[in-house]
């Protein structure tokens, strides 16, 4: 069965899962980053 909702559900479920992905790429390629300037600062 075919929802009227079901292109808008699938659209958000898509925007969250890409949101999430997104959000740990850059938190796996800040946290070097992050370690290096923590180990030159100190």
């Amino acid at each position: 069965m075919y929802y009227e909702w079901s292109e808008a559900k699938a659209r958000r479920q898509y925007l969250i899962k890409f949101a999430s992905v997104w959000l740990a790429a850059i938190a796996l390629g800040f946290l070097p980053v992050w370690w290096l300037v923590q180990e030159t600062t100190f």
